[in-house]
C-alpha cells in the first residue's frame, strides 16, 4: 500500500531539515498577521509560458540530436565502402559466413541427435514391452507347470525362478535348481532342447518358441554399439580377462601335445617350463594353510569344482579357458603313478590343487573324500611333507598343533608320487628354492556331478572322473575304506555322547552333594551354632521355605514338614470349631485368628 519512494523514506532515518522550501513557505505563512488573509493567487499564465518555452527547447534538442546520428550513420557507410575497396571487408564478411554456417551446422546436428535419442527411446520402450509380453506368456505356461517364484531375505527383495517339484528347505539360499534371472530361465529350456532332454514343462514346443523370441529380442535391445577395444602389443592373443602368461602356458602344454608321441613321458622340467608363466592366482581364502604374516598363497584348484552357495558340481573357470594345462597335469600323473598302483589303473581323483612357492602350515583337509597323492618339483632344498596317521580327528583333538611331534611321518614328496590322508593332520617343512606342489585329490559327493559335465572334462582336460566302487577298490590298495571310516566315526560319536552323559552324572553328584550342606542353614541347629535363634514367626516361616529351596532328597524331606503342619492346623481349627458349636460359645474364624497371630 505504501509506494517505494514513502518505503525509502520510511527506512531511512529522519534528518534535522527535510525539506527547505516548504520550511520557507511556513515561515512565509507565519509572518501573516493574524486576524488577515493571504489573498496572493498563482500565475497559471506564466506557467503555460515557461512550460512551452520548455517544450520547444526540448524538440530542438531532439532534432539535432536526428541530425547527429544521420551524420554518423554516413560517415560508417564512407568508413565500409573504403574497407570493402581494399578487401579487408571483405574477408571479414567471409569469416562472419563461415561462423554462420559452422553455427547453422551445429544446431542441425543438435536436432539430428534429439530426434535420434527420441527414436531410439521410443524403439527400447516398443523392445521392453514386447520383452514384457514374451516373457509373460512363457511364465504363463512354466506357471501352469508347477514353477514357482521364490524371494531373498533381507533388504532387498530378490526374484528367483525354481522349477516343479522343488521345495527348498532354506529359501534364503541358492541351490542348483534355483534360477535368479529370467534370461536363465530361457536359456535352460534352449540348452535342454538343444541337448535333446525332454523339456518338462506344458506344450514345450511353444515355450521354447517363446524362449528363443525372448533371447532374441534381448539381443537386439539396444540399438547403442560400443567399440571394440584394440588390444595392446603385450595381449594381443590373450582371452579377455586374463594374463597372457596363462594363455602362453597353454600354448606350450598344446604344443608339447602336438609334437610328442603317447609314449614319451612329461617330466619334471618340462611340466616346471609350462607352469614358468603360468598366472598363479592369489587366494586369500585359504586361512587353514597361511602362517602367521602371509596375507595370501599361490594356490589355485584345477578340474571338478563344488561351488558351495549353490551346492552345485561345475568345471573350473580356468580349466575350462586353458584346458590343456589340466591336461598336462593329469598326463604328468600317468607317467609318474604312485609306488603299489597296478599297471593299467588310474588313480582316482576329481580335482588338482596347483600351489607354489609356500609352506602350509598343519592342517586337515576336511573336505576332501578319499586318498590323495602329493608330488613336489622344482629347484629347491627342503619342503618335505610331514603327515600324523594316528590322528584320531578334531572330535578328539580339535587342535592339530597339539599333536605329539613323535607320531609324524616324513615324507620326501621331491619327485615322488606320495599318497596319504590328507583329512589327517600334515603340514610342509620350511624350504629355499622355487616350489612347486600337485595335489591330486576327491571332491566328496562327486557322484552327483551330470555326465555332461563329466563328458566333457574327459574331452577338454582327459580328467577321467572315476566309478565310486572302482575308486574304493584302488584305494583298499593303501589299506584305506570309506566304509570303515564311517565306522569309525559312529563309534566315536557314541563314545563322546557316553562321555557327556557320564559328565552329566558327575555334576549332578556334586549338585545333590553341596545342596545336602546347604539345607541344613535354615534349621534351628544352624542358628544356636551362631548363636542366634528366630526371634518372631516370620523367621520360623522363613526357615522351612530355605530348607524347601534347596534341591536333592533333602529339601523334599524338608517340603514334607511345613505341610504336615498345615493339616495338623487345620484339624485343630475343626476340632475349635466343632466344640464352640456343641457349647454354643462362638469361635473364631481362620481369617481372624491368623489376623490376631500377626
Amino acid at each position: 500500500y505504501f509506494s517505494p519512494f514513502a518505503l525509502s523514506r520510511m527506512a531511512s532515518p529522519p534528518s534535522k531539515n527535510p525539506r527547505p522550501e516548504l520550511k520557507k513557505t511556513v515561515d512565509a505563512s507565519a509572518k501573516v498577521a493574524p486576524g488577515k488573509k493571504n489573498d496572493e493567487q498563482p500565475d497559471w499564465a506564466a506557467a503555460r509560458q515557461t512550460a512551452a518555452a520548455a517544450a520547444e527547447q526540448a524538440q530542438a534538442a531532439a532534432a539535432a540530436a536526428t541530425e547527429a546520428a544521420a551524420k554518423a550513420v554516413a560517415v560508417m557507410n564512407k568508413t565500409r565502402n573504403v574497407l570493402e575497396e581494399s578487401g579487408v571487408g571483405a574477408a571479414r564478411t567471409a569469416k562472419e559466413k563461415r561462423q554462420e554456417a559452422a553455427k547453422a551446422a551445429k544446431e542441425a546436428k543438435k536436432e539430428a541427435t534429439a530426434a535420434a535419442k527420441q527414436e531410439n527411446k521410443q524403439r527400447k520402450v516398443v523392445k521392453l514391452s514386447r520383452q514384457q509380453e514374451l516373457w509373460s506368456d512363457l511364465w504363463r505356461l512354466l506357471e501352469k507347470s508347477g514353477w514357482t517364484v521364490r524371494y531373498l531375505h533381507g533388504n532387498h527383495r530378490v526374484p528367483f525362478y525354481c522349477p516343479a517339484n522343488v521345495e527348498p528347505k532354506k529359501p534364503f539360499k541358492r541351490y542348483a535348481d534355483y534360477f535368479d534371472t529370467k534370461v536363465k530361465v530361457a536359456r535352460h529350456l534352449i540348452s535342454q532342447a538343444q541337448q535333446g532332454i525332454r523339456v518338462a514343462v506344458q506344450h514345450a514346443a511353444g515355450a521354447l518358441a517363446l524362449a528363443e523370441a525372448y533371447m532374441a529380442q534381448l539381443d537386439v535391445r539396444s540399438t547403442k554399439r560400443v567399440p571394440p577395444k584394440k588390444p595392446t602389443s603385450r595381449s594381443e592373443n590373450r582371452p579377455s580377462g586374463w594374463s597372457s602368461g596363462s594363455a602362453e602356458a597353454d600354448k606350450k602344454a598344446k604344443d608339447w601335445f602336438d609334437t610328442h608321441k603317447k609314449g614319451e613321458k612329461l617330466t619334471d622340467e618340462v611340466l616346471q617350463d609350462i607352469l614358468s608363466t603360468w598366472n598363479h592366482n592369489k587366494n586369500q581364502n585359504r586361512i587353514n594353510v597361511m602362517r602367521k604374516g602371509t596375507p595370501f598363497v599361490h594356490s589355485e584348484m584345477l578340474g571338478l569344482i563344488r561351488i558351495r552357495a549353490y551346492n552345485k558340481m561345475v568345471m573350473a573357470q580356468k580349466s575350462r579357458i586353458f584346458p590343456n594345462v589340466t591336461k598336462a597335469l593329469c598326463r604328468y600323473l600317468e607317467d609318474n603313478p604312485p609306488e603299489g598302483l597296478p599297471k593299467g589303473k588310474r588313480f582316482p581323483f576329481t580335482s588338482i590343487c596347483l600351489n607354489k612357492d609356500y609352506a602350509a602350515s598343519r592342517h586337515r583337509d576336511v573336505n576332501n573324500a578319499g586318498l590323495t597323492i602329493v608330488r613336489a618339483f622344482g629347484n629347491f632344498t627342503g619342503g618335505t611333507l610331514k603327515h600324523w596317521p594316528k590322528d584320531p580327528g578334531p572330535r578328539f583333538v580339535n587342535d592339530v598343533n597339539t599333536l605329539p611331534e613323535e607320531e609324524a611321518v616324513e615324507h620326501d614328496v621331491a619327485g615322488k608320487s606320495v599318497v596319504v590322508d590328507s583329512t589327517q593332520a600334515h603340514e610342509v617343512q620350511a624350504f629355499q628354492g622355487t616350489r612347486y606342489s600337485l595335489v591330486y585329490y576327491t571332491v566328496p559327493n562327486y557322484q552327483r556331478a551330470e555326465p555332461a559335465l563329466r563328458e566333457e572334462l574327459q574331452e577338454l582336460c582327459s580328467l577321467h572322473v572315476p566309478d565310486f566302487d572302482q575308486a574304493q577298490k584302488i584305494w583298499a590298495i593303501w589299506g584305506f575304506s570309506l566304509a570303515e571310516k564311517d565306522k569309525t566315526k559312529k563309534i566315536v560319536k557314541k563314545k563322546v555322547k557316553k562321555k557327556v552323559k557320564e559328565g552329566d552324572k558327575d555334576t549332578n553328584k556334586q549338585t545333590k552333594a553341596e545342596a545336602k550342606p546347604e539345607a541344613k542353614k535354615g534349621t534351628k541347629t544352624h542358628a544356636k551354632q551362631e548363636g542366634k535363634e528366630p526371634t518372631n514367626a516370620a523367621a520360623k516361616k522363613t526357615a522351612p521355605m530355605k530348607e524347601a529351596k534347596s534341591p536333592g532328597k533333602a529339601g523334599a524331606k524338608q517340603t514334607e514338614e511345613p505341610r504336615n503342619q498345615k493339616q495338623q492346623k487345620q484339624k485343630k481349627t475343626k476340632e475349635e470349631a466343632a466344640a464352640a458349636a456343641g457349647t454354643g460359645k462362638a469361635s473364631e474364624l481362620p481369617a481372624q485368628k491368623k489376623a490376631r497371630t500377626n
